[in-house]
């Protein structure tokens, strides 16, 4: 049925006024920009960086596609695809990479909505120290030489 209509439509679409041809290609050309705006709006907006435990690795397809997906220790799935909006084609690798059990840091986009099937889509992987236990290495750190002259200080005084 599709593509009789598509073969329907062609055959119509030659019959057509040069006006309502001019009419119908930026009809279309405004329709693919303003979707395109939107998901670059939409992953630039829902961007967050977060430190997570990968508890599980697994492929999921859908529509004929496979998708791969990691598990946090929350439960909450992540999904890690390429994006043409961060330049990144290199997901499987990612993917490859990751080991469960294993802390990693991750910058993301998106949400999850079940009923769409969205995820949030992964677009960097790191997995060396995180963010989060370099400043904390740093307060050890400042707090370990601050511990050091107070007793040094204490030993001078007896």
């Amino acid at each position: 049925m599709t593509i009789s209509f598509l073969f329907r439509f062609v055959k119509n679409y030659k019959k057509l006024s040069n006006e309502w041809k001019g009419f119908l290609n930026r009809t279309n050309i405004e329709f693919i920009s303003f979707i395109c705006l939107g998901h670059l709006s939409y992953s630039y907006a829902t961007k967050e960086k977060r430190e997570i435990i990968v508890k599980q690795k697994y492929l999921y397809t859908k529509n004929g596609f496979t998708e791969f997906m990691i598990v946090d220790e929350l439960g909450r799935h992540y999904c890690i695809n390429n994006c043409i909006w961060y330049l990144k084609w290199d997901s499987i690798e990612d993917w490859v990479k990751i080991k469960e059990e294993e802390k990693i840091c991750i910058k993301y986009y998106g949400w999850r909505i079940p009923i769409l099937g969205f995820f949030p889509n992964i677009v960097s992987v790191k997995n060396d120290i995180c963010i989060f236990d370099k400043y904390m290495k740093n307060v050890l750190n400042k707090f370990e030489n601050k511990k050091e002259i107070i007793n040094m200080e204490e030993e001078k005084q007896d």
